[in-house]
C-alpha cells in the first residue's frame, strides 16, 4: 500500500506541470506565473529522480520525444535570437525551452489513459465550477474574466474540448464504452462555457472545426461520427440564441458586418491586418525591433498612411495586432513565421509521422479551430497559451504512440 501511494504522489508531481495548466490557471486569479517555476522544479525533480540523462541516452536510439524536444529547442533558440535583435518578451522562448526539458525528462511511464482522463476530467470541471462562480454567483458578463481573459480563457476551453473528445475516441477503440461516453458528456458543458465567453472568433472556430468534422466523417463513411458532429453543431446554434452574451455578440457582429464602412470593431480589426501586412512587406526578413515599429507606425499614421484608429491598439509599448500570424511576421519575420506555423501544426505532423488514424479526424479539426482563433487574436503573446499548445502536443504525441497502459 505504501509503494502504491509512493508511486501515485511521483506520478502527481510528473503531471502537476500539466494538471496547473489545465486545471488552475485559467481558472483561479494569480496563479499563472507560477506555471514557470513548477514546470522548472518538475524536470529537475524528473532529472534527480529517474536519471533523465537515461532517458536522453535512449532518445538518441528510438524515442520519439528526443525529436520533439530537439524541434522546441530549436524554436526556442530561434525566438530568443529574436529577442536579442528586435527586442520585446523572452515569454515565448522560456515556455518553449522549459516545456522541451519536461518533455525529454518526465518518465513516459507514469502516464497512462486513466492519469490522462482524470486531468482532463478535472479540467472540465474546474470549468463548470468556474461558471457557476463567475455566471452565477459573481454575476458576471463574460465567463473568463476572473482570472485570465475571455478571449484567451475561450481558447483554453476549446482545447480541453478535444481533449475530452480525443480521449473518448480511443477510450472506444479499446473497448472502454462507459468512459467514452462520460468524457462524450463532459464535452456538453464546454460547450456552454465557450458561448458564455462571448468570444466570437472561438465560436467561429468551433462552428468550423464541427462543420469540417460532419464534411469529413461523411466523405470517409463514418456515420456515428458524422451524426455526433451535426448534434453538437445543432445543439450549439440552439444555445446560441439562448445564451444571452453570445447572442447579443453574434448581432453586434452581424450589424458591424453589415455596415462595415461606417467603422466598428471589425473595420478596425481588418485596418490592424492590413497595417501590419504592409509593415511585413516593407521588412519581410528579420522584422521591427520595437523602437523601428513605434518610428514606423507614427510616422504612418501622422502621414495618413495607416488609419489613425489603429493607434490606440498598436503606438505603444506591447502592439498587438489581432492576428498571431501578422504578429510573428512583424516581430521575427519570414522565418519566424514558418518556425510558428510548424509549431501550430505540430500535433498534425505528429499524427502523420506516426501513422496515428484514431483520432486524425479530430486533430484535423483542432488545426482548423487554432488557425481560426490565431487569425482573429494574437494569443500566443500569452505564455500560458503556448505552455497549453506544449503540453496539448505532448499528450497527441503519447497518445499517437500507443504505448500507453490503461491504468
Amino acid at each position: 500500500m505504501n509503494k502504491r501511494c509512493i508511486m501515485s504522489v511521483e506520478a502527481f508531481i510528473c503531471l502537476l506541470p500539466i494538471v496547473w495548466s489545465l486545471c488552475v490557471i485559467y481558472n483561479i486569479p494569480n496563479t499563472k506565473h507560477l506555471q514557470t517555476d513548477i514546470t522548472l522544479l518538475t524536470s529537475v525533480f524528473c532529472l534527480i529522480k529517474y536519471r533523465g540523462w537515461r532517458f536522453f541516452r535512449d532518445g538518441l536510439r528510438d524515442n520519439f520525444f528526443l525529436f520533439i524536444f530537439l524541434s522546441m529547442t530549436f524554436l526556442s533558440s530561434l525566438f530568443y535570437a529574436y529577442h536579442f535583435l528586435n527586442g520585446g518578451h523572452s515569454d515565448l522562448p522560456r515556455a518553449l525551452l522549459l516545456c522541451a526539458f519536461y518533455i525529454l525528462f518526465v518518465p513516459k511511464h507514469v502516464f497512462s489513459i486513466n492519469n490522462l482522463i482524470i486531468v482532463v476530467l478535472l479540467s472540465s470541471l474546474s470549468v463548470f465550477f468556474g461558471f457557476f462562480y463567475e455566471i452565477v454567483y459573481l454575476d458576471n458578463v463574460r465567463l473568463g474574466s476572473n482570472a485570465i481573459n475571455p478571449i484567451p480563457y475561450s481558447f483554453y476551453v476549446g482545447f480541453v474540448l478535444f481533449l475530452c473528445l480525443m480521449l473518448a475516441r480511443v477510450s472506444l477503440d479499446e473497448g472502454r464504452s462507459k468512459v467514452a461516453i462520460l468524457l462524450v458528456f463532459c464535452s456538453f458543458p464546454l460547450f456552454f462555457a465557450i458561448l458564455y465567453t462571448g468570444t466570437r472568433a472561438t465560436l467561429l472556430a468551433i462552428a468550423c472545426a464541427l462543420i469540417f468534422y460532419f464534411l469529413r466523417s461523411a466523405m470517409i463513411g463514418s456515420k456515428v461520427n458524422a451524426l455526433w458532429a451535426m448534434l453538437f453543431f445543432l445543439l450549439m446554434s440552439l444555445f446560441l440564441s439562448q445564451v444571452p452574451i453570445a447572442k447579443n455578440r453574434t448581432i453586434e457582429t452581424v450589424e458591424q458586418l453589415t455596415n462595415y464602412s461606417d467603422g466598428g470593431a471589425a473595420k478596425l480589426r481588418v485596418n490592424m491586418w492590413l497595417t501590419g501586412i504592409q509593415l511585413a512587406g516593407d521588412k519581410p526578413w528579420l522584422g521591427y525591433s520595437r523602437d523601428e515599429l513605434q518610428l514606423e507606425l507614427t510616422n504612418g499614421i501622422e502621414s495618413g498612411l495607416f488609419p489613425a484608429e489603429v493607434e490606440p491598439f498598436l503606438v505603444h509599448s506591447n502592439p498587438h495586432f489581432h492576428n498571431q500570424f501578422v504578429q510573428f511576421q512583424i516581430d521575427s519575420g519570414l522565418l519566424g513565421l514558418l518556425s510558428m506555423l510548424v509549431f501550430v501544426f505540430s500535433p498534425l505532423l505528429i499524427c502523420l509521422f506516426l501513422k496515428e488514424k484514431r483520432i486524425t479526424e479530430l486533430i484535423l479539426s483542432f488545426q482548423i479551430f487554432s488557425i481560426v482563433c490565431l487569425w482573429f487574436d494574437s494569443l500566443y503573446l500569452h505564455n500560458h497559451s503556448v505552455y497549453l499548445m506544449c503540453f496539448f502536443v505532448f499528450i497527441v504525441a503519447l497518445l499517437s504512440e500507443k504505448k500507453l497502459r490503461v491504468r
